[in-house]
């Protein structure tokens, strides 16, 4: 018949099967140098991923990076040497370290469950255990041996992601990959009839369910000679332990990504699309700071569960500070409320929330006598926000209730900034070749300040870094430079022994030093030297308050007489550096949203 095959065929693709499903050939994918278990012994095949399934790898902190930054440094094309899960450094900081948690074998970083099945398998005689991970071949190979063998778990096979498989392929993704690996493995053992892969991405085991599903539906349709039956699979899927590197010690390892990158970007080893990268630095608020722990016992008391991003109502689960201001903070705020590391003991005393969309706890301070300073009045914490509520809203709960005593329970909280660090784009300095500054052809209202701009680098990178030292701008005024950069000095024409800065000098004739016109704008300081920038004198200085000194909302502090340094008080740390008595605002000197 036209379809049927041939004994000679048959014996031909049984010959060719026999050549590349053994355990010779098999053995190619494993960094091990264990000897295999012959194939006729092996009833069982149990495999187990390696990241946050067997070991509880440290992930990108959500505290400590933008969400967007959290993508870039798990993403494989953002740095030249792949991110995060190529980077063996970052693995081996784990905890306190390689060293040291080598001698006590990574203790607190295992999924003990999963560590006794290994275990299990490991011990039963028809089983074959496979360590089994994305984890690149060449960079990864010996830590990770390290890593279990310091466990005392001894894999029949360690098999990582290698640059080229062992019949010459590339694989385009980690999943294609694996499937390539466990059909050679199923393959091989053709007398197992029990197959078990532990995984904990979702996206993974739904993946390995259809591969296992088309898998054996083409084994049932092999006839050949030496075709395997089918095998009964399970994918078990496994929570993910969500575990973090020390804070320094993950911004610096970052840092060090960041750095090997730039210098590949700055020797043209890299493609024309590619990014020179710098970690930015946002301030986002100055608070009391709670623990996890309590944050848990917080987040308890509404009956939200512990903390995660949000919830499958979309409730966005909070309770980690009291806060203070959400701006940086100035000297007086930071002295009021004892500044950064004190702590303050706290009790919870009442519930409330604001039309289901907003939870909060009422707090105090177990001490009467404390002194503090909060944005909010009375002191909350806000344990969870729904939809487009703001932390803010906790001000219009108007009704609170009273937690009976057995419920109430006291914390302690750090007095804190909360920052949240992102990569960007390296530019050039801000008055070099580079791009344009946003708004750059309009002017700015007013100059940057790197003590109150909420956007700092951190730390400056390479050449593209900028020159420009914090306070330089004082130093040039000093000296008689402009006080900002390139930005236009003043136009100044002298008259004989007085100059004048004027935007309008062509019309104005000059007017002698003994003159007695007390108008500041006329004061002219003798012509011997650099022009000195123009301070206004007399009872004009004072109009707008604050506002004036600080080039407030109201340029000069003179437009509305008077009226601009209340309007730019409404911030708790600006409120806090009003002078007492002084002719804007209204002089009382308090703290206007601040409860203390």
């Amino acid at each position: 018949m036209a379809h049927s095959r041939s004994a000679f065929q048959q014996a031909q693709e049984a010959a060719i099967t026999s050549n590349v499903h053994t355990t010779n050939a098999l053995k190619r994918w494993s960094v091990g140098d264990r000897e295999l278990p012959s194939i006729e012994t092996i009833k069982h095949i149990h495999v187990y991923d390696f990241d946050n399934t067997l070991f509880a790898s440290p992930l990108p902190n959500r505290q400590l990076w933008r969400s967007e930054t959290i993508g870039q440094l798990q993403g494989q094309d953002v740095f030249v040497n792949g991110g995060w899960w190529h980077d063996a450094r970052i693995l081996a900081s784990t905890g306190k370290g390689l060293e040291e948690e080598e001698t006590r074998a990574w203790a607190g970083w295992w999924n003990e469950q999963i560590v006794e099945l290994v275990q299990l398998s490991i011990e039963q005689n028809d089983a074959l255990c496979v360590l089994l991970t994305g984890r690149a071949e060449g960079g990864f190979a010996d830590l990770i041996k390290r890593i279990v063998k310091a466990k005392g778990l001894d894999f029949d096979l360690i098999c990582l992601k290698p640059e080229v498989g062992p019949s010459n392929q590339r694989f385009a993704s980690t999943m294609l990959y694996k499937q390539a690996f466990l059909a050679d493995l199923i393959r091989t053992y053709r007398e197992a009839e029990e197959f078990r892969i532990y995984e904990d991405r979702p996206n993974h085991v739904t993946g390995f369910r259809e591969f296992l599903t088309n898998l054996n539906k083409g084994l049932l349709q092999d006839k050949s000679l030496n075709a395997r039956k089918s095998i009964e699979t399970e994918v078990i899927e496994v929570s993910e332990r969500s575990t973090n590197l020390d804070p320094m010690a993950e911004i610096e390892e970052v840092q060090k990504m960041i750095n090997e990158h730039n210098l590949a970007f700055r020797n043209g080893e890299l493609g024309k699309k590619a990014k020179a990268w710098q970690i930015k630095r946002q301030f986002l608020y100055l608070g009391y700071l709670i623990s996890p722990t309590d944050t848990d016992s917080l987040l308890a008391l509404a009956n939200l569960p512990p903390k995660a991003d949000r919830d499958d109502n979309g409730t966005r689960r909070l309770g980690d500070n009291i806060m203070i201001t959400p701006r940086p903070p100035l000297p007086p705020i930071l002295k009021r409320c004892g500044g950064i590391g004190k702590t303050v003991r706290w009790r919870v005393t009442a519930l409330g929330d604001l039309n289901s969309q907003l939870y909060a706890a009422q707090v105090e301070p177990a001490n009467p006598a404390e002194d503090f300073i909060t944005m909010n009045k009375p002191p909350a914490v806000i344990l969870g926000l729904r939809g487009t509520s703001r932390p803010a809203d906790v001000n219009r709960i108007g009704v609170w209730q009273p937690l009976p005593k057995d419920k109430q329970f006291e914390f302690d909280a750090t007095v804190g900034e909360k920052v949240l660090f992102s990569i960007e784009q390296e530019y050039a300095p801000r008055h070099s070749q580079g791009p344009p500054m946003p708004n750059s052809g309009r002017g700015l209202k007013r100059p940057y300040n790197s003590e109150t701009n909420m956007d700092e680098d951190f730390p400056a990178l390479g050449a593209g870094a900028s020159n420009n030292q914090p306070g330089q701008q004082h130093q040039n005024q000093a000296s008689g430079q402009p006080a900002w950069g390139n930005r236009p000095q003043p136009q100044t024409r002298s008259f004989g022994n007085h100059s004048s800065n004027s935007n309008n000098s062509e019309n104005r004739r000059p007017i002698p030093a003994n003159s007695n016109n007390n108008n500041s704008q006329s004061a002219r300081p003798p012509n011997n030297g650099p022009s000195q920038p123009r301070v206004p004198t007399g009872p004009s200085s004072n109009r707008g308050g604050a506002s004036a000194a600080r080039g407030g909302a109201n340029r000069g502090g003179r437009r509305n007489g008077g009226r601009g340094g209340a309007k730019g008080y409404k911030d708790a740390d600006a409120a806090a550096s009003r002078p007492k008595g002084g002719s804007g605002g209204n002089g009382s000197g308090q703290f206007d949203s601040l409860t203390y």
